[in-house]
Formats: C-alpha cells, structure tokens, sequence
C-alpha cells in the first residue's frame, strides 16, 4: 500500500493533507481525489464562493505531485474528469 496526499490548491497557496490516505491502487486514490474535487465544488458553489482555479493535488509520501484535478473540470465532465499533471 501507498500513502496518497490530496492537497487544495489555488491562487493563495496549498492546504496540505498531512495525514494522508493509504490505498493499495493509484486508481483508487484518483477516485479519492475526484470525489474530493467535487465536495470542493459544492462548498463552493453552496457558499457562492468564486470558483477560482482551485484544484486537488494528489502526491506520495515525497511530497511529488502525481495528478492534479481542476475542481472546475468535475462540473465540466462529472463522469469523466480529466486529471493534469500540474494546476
């Protein structure tokens, strides 16, 4: 098993996820990160927060940045987001 990280970012920096997930699959970490997108989304939306391009970070225990999901991108394509490499 790995030890997934699933940070907020946006223009004012990064909420780190310091305790991290453990899961035994990359893919069910990117499940995480994409449901994680879309509670982001909804707070924001239910708050009438801007949407300002935040996006979840998932990392390993080394800090590097595996995948990265625009919260936008789960409104675009809710099924089938698209995970970057970067925000």
């Amino acid at each position: 098993m790995a030890t997934y990280h699933f940070n907020i970012v946006d223009r004012h920096g990064v909420v780190p996820d310091e305790e991290g997930t453990d899961h035994r699959f990359f893919l069910d970490a990117l499940k995480e990160a994409k449901e994680s997108a879309r509670d982001l989304a909804k707070h924001i939306l239910e708050n009438e927060t801007v949407l300002m391009e935040q996006c979840v970070e998932v990392t390993n225990d080394a800090g590097q940045v595996l995948a990265t999901l625009p919260v936008v991108e789960v409104l675009r394509h809710p099924h089938f987001p698209k995970f970057r490499k970067q925000c």
